[in-house]
């Protein structure tokens, strides 16, 4: 699956834009840390998504001594691929929670998924994430056991990661629990 089709889609769902805009876009909105896209894989996938008929060359705008753009639209058959994207990547990160990059930038455009098999990835990835807490915090158990005989960092990089599992499941929850609430939100 690709993250730059999948940040590119939904951005354009909001509105047309040019490539910079949405490079801009991605890294203003912290997007960046779950999508690494380069400017140069913007535009490949603009011209794919275009070919493809996803989206479209909208206009061309120049203003001042910039070089023209174009500024780009999504297309009805743009829609639904987006919401395919949006569905794989929250089902099939739920499955494979090592891929947890493509989950949160799924998240963030679950709007355009079907709320049941949103609503079933969200708690499904939460399941997964409490096995995980309680596997790494069994073998915290056993690790402390050996404190002073084990690298430090050892134990720091445990308790990070707990502490990050403890925070992904909550968050994930909040959004589970206020589900019914911002799905009538975004769809108004």
């Amino acid at each position: 699956m690709s993250k730059t089709a999948l940040a590119i889609l939904g951005l354009l769902s909001e509105r047309p834009m040019h490539g910079y805009e949405i490079k801009t876009t991605i890294k203003e909105r912290w997007m960046d840390m779950w999508a690494s896209v380069s400017v140069p894989s913007i535009y490949n996938t603009l011209n794919r998504l275009a070919d493809d008929e996803h989206i479209i060359e909208e206009r061309k705008e120049k203003i001042g001594k910039v070089p023209q753009r174009y500024i780009y639209n999504l297309t009805d058959s743009g829609k639904g691929y987006l919401k395919e994207l949006v569905e794989k990547g929250l089902t099939n990160s739920a499955d494979n929670p090592h891929i947890k990059g493509t989950f949160w930038l799924s998240l963030v455009f679950m709007q355009f998924a079907d709320p049941d098999l949103a609503k079933n990835a969200l708690d499904k990835m939460i399941k997964v994430l409490k096995n995980s807490l309680l596997s790494l915090q069994e073998d915290k158990k056993d690790v402390e056991k050996h404190e002073g005989k084990i690298p430090i960092q050892w134990l720091a990089i445990m308790y990070a990661g707990i502490d990050s599992l403890k925070i992904e499941i909550k968050y994930l929850q909040y959004v589970l629990d206020n589900f019914d609430k911002t799905w009538c939100g975004l769809n108004q």
